[in-house]
């Protein structure tokens, strides 16, 4: 199963090791933990604090040792900006890591000597999809940087209608043979459309709600094309937790068109940020995310007004339950330039949702 992490803040950076590697559950340890435990807190069955289970353990230790799954990385910087007057704003760097990220010493090196205001990764499952870079998240469209954790049902019954349906440029900046990218090209499509839908376009900044818009017609646009293709009694729900950012506004959907099952797990947090930037002074050892009761070379004190950041997650990094919110059952987040967040409900059609069950084997792997 794919997952993702995202943070953004409009004036804190953070080191890529302090939301990648240093925590207890950084994305890059989910890799060799696929039994991750502590992480349910609407779950009465399993709450925080629960043992680890002695099976799990095991299981994790050896996926650390055989898997081969990887990460691609986008973070921010405003150097292309400093250097050309027609650059306005941060433009995301990529980094694609095809192995298990923690014995790559080149992205340790890069991750803990980093700093960014907005930084999205994704982790993927070694599969025939994954074997070709091209194919890992997220996915870049000029200063948009686009990631899917979920599966489109029958994606290759629609996958003409959805090229038919995508701007020259947005098909041409297609690389790989994911859904996921395809869903992003189609996302960019609807962005800049009123604009041309050229590459010039995706140099621009558009309105939060424009964004918010954009991404939920395209997912209208997949379930009425499924629709189209294969008709009700033969559709299948699809998985859409989606992030998308421009470097200073993000957008995040957990959706999932069926009325009964919920909609993969997506997180997120404006308040474990302190516990895990390492500038801010730690006072006290808390549920195993540090190593050190005080951190002794913090520059800022923990007294210090904190400045406003979001964090979303597949799961969460670190182990505070009252520090995480799951995103509601198909509704999205918006962040705005100033840090502001907002839960807003998906609203679509009820007549493109889904009939069936889950597909069978079909677990979203980008």
């Amino acid at each position: 199963m794919g997952r993702l992490v995202a943070y953004i803040s409009p004036v804190e950076p953070i080191l890529l090791s302090d939301i990648l590697i240093t925590p207890y559950h950084a994305v890059c340890k989910q890799i060799a933990d696929k039994y991750p435990h502590y992480i349910l807190p609407h779950y009465d069955q399993y709450p925080i604090g629960t043992p680890v289970n002695p099976v799990a353990r095991l299981m994790g230790i050896r996926n650390a040792v055989l898997s081969k799954d990887g990460i691609g990385v986008s973070w921010y910087t405003d150097a292309a900006s400093h250097s050309s007057t027609k650059i306005i704003g941060p433009r995301p760097v990529q980094y694609r890591v095809p192995g298990l990220p923690i014995n790559d010493y080149n992205f340790i090196s890069l991750c803990q000597n980093t700093e960014t205001r907005a930084l999205f990764a994704h982790v993927h499952p070694k599969d025939e999809d994954t074997e070709n870079p091209a194919n890992t998240q997220p996915f870049v469209f000029g200063r948009h940087t686009f990631m899917h954790s979920g599966c489109i049902a029958s994606f290759e019954k629609i996958k003409q209608l959805v090229c038919k349906k995508l701007h020259l440029d947005a098909f041409f900046n297609i690389q790989g043979t994911t859904d996921s990218e395809h869903l992003a090209a189609l996302y960019m499509t609807n962005l800049t459309q009123i604009r041309g839908g050229g590459q010039s376009t995706w140099q621009e900044s558009y309105p939060l709600q424009e964004m918010v818009d954009a991404v939920t017609k395209t997912v209208c646009d997949i379930m009425t094309l499924q629709l189209q293709a294969l008709g009700k009694e033969d559709m299948t729900p699809s998985d859409f937790n989606i992030c998308i950012t421009d470097g200073e506004k993000l957008v995040a959907i957990r959706f999932r068109n069926d009325d009964t099952e919920e909609p993969r797990y997506l997180y997120w947090s404006n308040s474990v940020g302190p516990d895990l930037n390492h500038k801010f002074e730690r006072p006290r050892r808390d549920a195993a995310d540090v190593r050190d009761t005080v951190n002794h070379d913090a520059m800022v004190d923990r007294d210090v007004r904190k400045a406003k950041y979001v964090i979303v997650s597949s799961q969460p990094v670190t182990f505070h339950e009252k520090g995480w919110r799951l995103v509601g059952k198909n509704c999205g987040l918006a962040v705005d330039e100033l840090g502001n967040v907002n839960e807003f409900p998906v609203r679509l059609d009820t007549g493109v949702d889904a009939l069936g069950p889950s597909i069978s084997g079909q677990d979203g792997v980008r």
